[in-house]
């Protein structure tokens, strides 16, 4: 068969360049659509490689056989693309569906044989280095991005073909009924392909087949050696990105070893739960201290349950000893430290995001739970065992609890670290340094609010990015980086003159700050549900700063409670929201009532502090937020089916607002 047309025009401007819509290039197969009884044998005999929600979305994958097209085209694209590795994916939708936005290492040629479909692409220019690689090595849990800048929306109907370069964000979405067929030619690396003969070929390599130093003092002789022959066979390009996992100390990784007893003996020491004192922060209430305790035992038994899955699925023996390393050092640490660390950021979003996942070879996860026990790990002084870091979208790589920023002077895709003799090294050039004699790297601490309170950073990291849905991520250049950090000082300081309590809990119940850009006096903020400690703020001065500090510390709060404490019997419940004029889940109202209620009592604290100037409007943003809080109470009270602690809940926002 004459596949699809594809001539020397396509693969001279299009092959691997840019997307293009090869208008009626499958018309001559729309007669061969498969059936619905065809689609229905597909569903029993190919359910191995079908992913689905059961009724609206049917994805199947890599297909050759199972039909009579598939057989063709990939047998036809076998031979095009001088290529074994080709094959067929479907897509059968029911009304309008999308699989959502991604990235493949795959070429794909996506023929809609029915209905019709709006496309969204985006060229890879803005993903991570890191993350392509993984994705072009095959790694489980990697693809999902979001379009970047530059967006190209393309429509296809019956019969055209859609040609997505490999490494394109692609985002489809049906307008309705829809099948159609995608002939992948599937990518693979120069690893997967001949890696096993390059083992073979170093035997025959004279300095990899000469006898290793051994005897007194042969120690860094090895480790000489080894340097000059990674550097013999390799570029100096190469030599930095290979050397840090070039060792001679590997040996065999044992299962994951967890010291339950440990473990126990800290939940069984979680403290009674609380029935009083949730909504305000006071000085002579426990409550919010008992509950970042509890969070903690949460987080810890949800991350050593996904930590035990995940070494046992994964193959790579550096990640696996990485991974052991870091519970042996959490797991070393006194209850007091426990509390501290299990409700930081970045372990709460490992314990409530990652999953078990399916077989692999390497773990992002161990890099980022390194990233987060670097204190811990280089105090276990265990086996140096090298993990790399993605930039943060400044290009900077922020390692928050050793409380500083690295900034490379040239662009740099990844920085390997590693824990050695007590202390953390970074690798330039292909050998491990101390990070404040590292050569093209600048070692920058990272501020605390008010010298005790969060961190604040300029830029977020990559994990941060990969998980922060739908909201607005900033960067800060050096000038608005401090006008942010100023901000938030004189925030700080209105927050402690007016209410001690409430500065208390954000300095020991939020971790980190974030900027976004300055938009005046109007609040943008926002904190994450799965990113407890987080707060992402525009640098808003003085009482409104402080307003902003205490209102994300509520929601940060909440969030907690709503983990540990179901506050009603149907947090899905959908209702009108007054806080926004629209459909929200009823946990959403809870969120709203709550951090209102904060804003209200600390401004009532403000108003007698406040300058004649600032009375009139700090007035009329109390009244909003009475009018918000108790419009939502009103929406609480009317349709939640509340339990014990969620009505002490809103009698609290009830007593706040004299309601």
């Amino acid at each position: 068969m004459n596949l699809l047309g594809l001539d020397e025009a396509f693969f001279r401007e299009h092959w691997r360049r840019r997307p293009v819509v090869l208008r009626g290039a499958a018309r001559a197969l729309l007669s061969e659509v498969p059936s619905a009884d065809e689609l229905l044998e597909l569903q029993a005999r190919a359910a191995h490689c079908c992913t689905t929600d059961g009724k609206s979305v049917w994805f199947y994958q890599q297909l050759v056989h199972e039909l009579p097209l598939t057989e063709r085209l990939s047998l036809a694209g076998r031979e095009r693309f001088e290529w074994q590795h080709v094959a067929c994916d479907l897509v059968h939708t029911v009304g309008p569906a999308s699989i959502g936005c991604h990235f493949d290492e795959d070429d794909n040629f996506s023929l809609q044989l029915v209905g019709a479909k709006r496309w969204r692409l985006s060229p890879p220019d803005t993903l991570a280095s890191d993350l392509v690689r993984l994705r072009l090595l095959k790694e489980p849990d990697v693809g999902r991005a979001t379009l970047g800048p530059e967006v190209t929306e393309l429509h296809v109907e019956a019969g055209d073909v859609l040609y997505i370069p490999q490494l394109w964000i692609h985002w489809g979405e049906s307008e309705g009924d829809s099948i159609s067929i995608s002939l992948v030619v599937n990518g693979r690396t120069f690893h997967a392909t001949f890696a096993g003969s390059v083992e073979d070929a170093l035997r025959h390599a004279p300095g990899w087949a000469r006898a290793v130093p051994v005897g007194p003092g042969s120690t860094l002789a090895r480790e000489r050696t080894l340097d000059a022959l990674v550097q013999q066979t390799f570029t100096p390009e190469a030599v930095e990105g290979v050397r840090p996992y070039v060792t001679a100390h590997r040996r065999p990784v044992p299962p994951l070893s967890l010291d339950m007893a440990r473990a126990r003996a800290f939940v069984d020491a979680a403290p009674p739960v609380p029935t009083a004192g949730f909504v305000l922060p006071a000085s002579d209430s426990e409550t919010h201290r008992v509950l970042r305790a509890l969070l903690a035992r949460r987080t810890l038994r949800r991350l050593l349950r996904v930590l035990a899955q995940r070494s046992s699925s994964t193959r790579c023996a550096a990640d696996r000893l990485l991974i052991q390393q870091c519970i042996d050092a959490l797991l070393r640490r006194t209850d007091a430290e426990l509390e501290r660390l299990c409700t930081e950021p970045e372990l709460v979003s490992l314990a409530a995001i990652a999953s078990s996942g399916e077989s692999r070879y390497e773990d992002p996860l161990a890099a980022e739970l390194a990233r987060a026990l670097l204190p811990e790990l280089a105090a276990l002084a265990a086996e140096p065992v090298p993990f790399s870091l993605l930039p943060d979208l400044d290009g900077a790589f922020t390692l928050r609890r050793a409380g500083v920023r690295l900034s490379p002077e040239r662009p740099r895709h990844e920085l390997v670290v590693r824990c050695a003799d007590g202390a953390w090294q970074v690798f330039v050039d292909g050998r491990a340094w101390d990070p404040h004699r590292a050569p093209g790297l600048r070692v920058e601490p990272l501020p605390r609010l008010l010298g005790r309170g969060p961190h604040l950073s300029p830029a977020p990291t990559a994990w941060v990015a990969r998980n922060v849905r739908d909201q607005e991520l900033a960067t800060a250049d050096p000038t608005a980086f401090e006008a942010f950090r100023a901000a938030m000082g004189s925030g700080a300081e209105r927050l402690a003159a007016a209410w001690p309590a409430a500065w208390d809990e954000v300095a020991d119940g939020v971790r980190w700050l974030l900027p976004l850009p300055d938009r005046g006096l109007d609040p943008h903020n926002y904190s994450v549900h799965a990113l407890r400690g987080l707060v992402v703020s525009s640098p808003r001065r003085d009482h409104r700063c402080a307003q902003t500090l205490a209102h994300e510390a509520g929601h940060n709060r909440l969030s907690t409670i709503l983990d540990l404490l179901p506050l009603c019997r149907d947090p899905g419940q959908v209702v009108v929201s007054p806080v926004v004029d629209a459909e929200r889940p009823m946990s959403f109202v809870f969120h709203g009532c709550f951090a209102f209620a904060q804003d209200v009592a600390l401004t009532e604290r403000l108003l007698p502090l406040a300058a004649a100037a600032e009375r009139a409007s700090m007035e009329r943003y109390l009244d909003q937020c009475r009018r918000k809080a108790g419009a939502a109470l009103d929406v609480l009270r009317r349709d939640a089916r509340l339990t014990t602690v969620g009505s002490t809940v809103l009698e609290e926002i009830a007593q706040v607002l004299d309601r």
